[in-house]
């Protein structure tokens, strides 16, 4: 399911009962903060979780809804560090990708005038 479906479906659902616990799947971290930001109790980010951890939400929701809540915000706390540190791996590549771009330009750009100037001897 991509990210606007899950957005579509707790949406409706908080519509149909606003106290209903939404638990919703991720692929990154960019998108489980979205689904919190748009009303999830708990949003699963598989490159986060296995399944002994998911084990242990669901007997922590039973006994001791604020156990969840901590961790959710513990949860969000992380998948927002983790999202910046994507978001400046990107960056960077990008960066590294363009400084190759200028250098391989000035590169083609001094062996065009080599040429020229070779045809002008």
């Amino acid at each position: 399911m991509d990210l606007n479906e899950n957005i579509h479906i707790l949406k409706h659902m908080k519509s149909v009962n606003s106290k209903v616990l939404t638990i919703l799947q991720s692929k990154t971290p960019s998108a489980a903060l979205k689904l919190y930001d748009n009303g999830a109790d708990y949003v699963i980010c598989p490159s986060d979780m296995n399944e002994q951890y998911m084990s242990i939400l669901i007997d922590d929701y039973i006994t001791d809804i604020n156990k969840v809540v901590e961790r959710k915000l513990k949860t969000i706390e992380r998948l927002k560090a983790k999202d910046i540190k994507n978001k400046e791996k990107e960056d960077k590549k990008n960066n590294v990708t363009n400084k190759t771009k200028n250098i391989l330009s000035k590169k083609v750009h001094d062996v065009e005038s080599l040429f020229k100037n070779l045809k002008k001897k």
